[in-house]
């Protein structure tokens, strides 16, 4: 138990090293609110139309997670899915949230519902 503490820390110090300071970080977390493809892109674009250019930052913690002081600076925790995702597997579906939302926001046939 003591060691996943210390890998936390550690690598929650590295994602806020190397977060821009006035970013606006989001945490995909299996606890955090399970969205629907359009409320995302929702969510993105009420972010990109009143973010003041703040840079949107998606994190995913490490195995163990990340420590309350992440926690503390997102301003969003989201939900990939209810089910604990391998890191690989976790970042294809942000990748895939993401690129869905900017076609749905360019209102492209790719999400056809």
């Amino acid at each position: 138990r003591e060691q996943a503490e210390y890998k936390k820390t550690k690598e929650t110090e590295l994602l806020l090293k190397n977060i821009p300071k006035e970013s606006h970080i989001v945490l995909c977390d299996e606890r955090g609110d399970s969205l629907s493809s359009l409320d995302w892109s929702s969510y993105m674009e009420r972010h990109k139309t009143t973010g003041a250019g703040k840079p949107l930052v998606f994190v995913l913690g490490g195995a163990y997670g990340v420590t309350e002081e992440l926690k503390s600076q997102a301003k969003a925790m989201f939900s990939l899915s209810p089910m604990v995702l391998n890191h690989h597997v976790a970042l294809a579906v942000l990748l895939e949230q993401i690129y869905r939302s900017a076609n749905i926001m360019e209102g492209t046939p790719y999400h056809n519902v």
